[in-house]
């Protein structure tokens, strides 16, 4: 059956679900990683228009570490197959050469240009559910209206499998996956559903 008439996605659209962090969720969760994985030292937080390049820096969308690793926080679509809305948002970190780092920040909110500008990108994040994702490859766009977009395209390895997250990036997750991911980050509501025919 496609999610879209999946009376479990219904409920969670329309009635909402109760989840284990106490809350009652309507519809899709932002689910936002704070800080590029691995850097459990960063220095406090500053606001963005401080940014320095060299030595640490940290605020809501850049990070800089060592004045040699450059990271930007990204939007990365996850599809949900055949429904609307038509992915749930993984707010997430991702690694960019130096000159790309400074060419977003010259231009954080660019029009959109055809074909779109594109900088390579590396996911900086552990996505819960899901096997190691830090390192997965793929690409930043900038967006007009948000942060950039995270595209996943392959795995740093490329002899390996296919990973499961760049899979599902790609031809999206059911809803028992979207579940599954969003128990794994802390919020799990698959008890709300059980007793709801799929």
């Amino acid at each position: 059956m496609e999610t879209g008439v999946d009376p479990r996605w219904k409920q969670l659209m329309e009635q909402g679900a109760y989840c284990s962090c106490g809350q009652r969720h309507v519809g899709l969760i932002d689910l936002a990683f704070l800080q590029p994985a691995d850097w459990k030292d960063a220095p406090a937080k500053e606001p963005n228009e401080n940014l320095r390049t060299d030595g640490d820096f940290f605020s809501e969308e850049f990070a800089v570490r060592q004045g040699k690793y450059f990271a930007i926080r990204c939007v990365m679509p996850l599809p949900i197959a055949g429904c609307s809305p038509p992915a749930s948002p993984l707010v997430v970190w991702a690694s960019v050469e130096k000159e790309s780092f400074e060419k977003l920040v010259a231009e954080p909110r660019p029009q959109l240009k055809n074909p779109p500008v594109q900088f390579p990108a590396r996911l900086v994040n552990r996505i819960g559910g899901y096997p190691d994702t830090l390192g997965l490859m793929g690409a930043a766009f900038p967006m007009p209206d948000s942060p950039p977009l995270l595209v996943l395209a392959k795995n740093a390895d490329p002899e390996a499998p296919m990973h499961q997250l760049v899979q599902e990036h790609r031809d999206g997750a059911s809803f028992d996956r979207l579940l599954e991911v969003y128990a794994a980050q802390g919020h799990d509501m698959r008890g709300a559903f059980a007793g709801t025919k799929q």
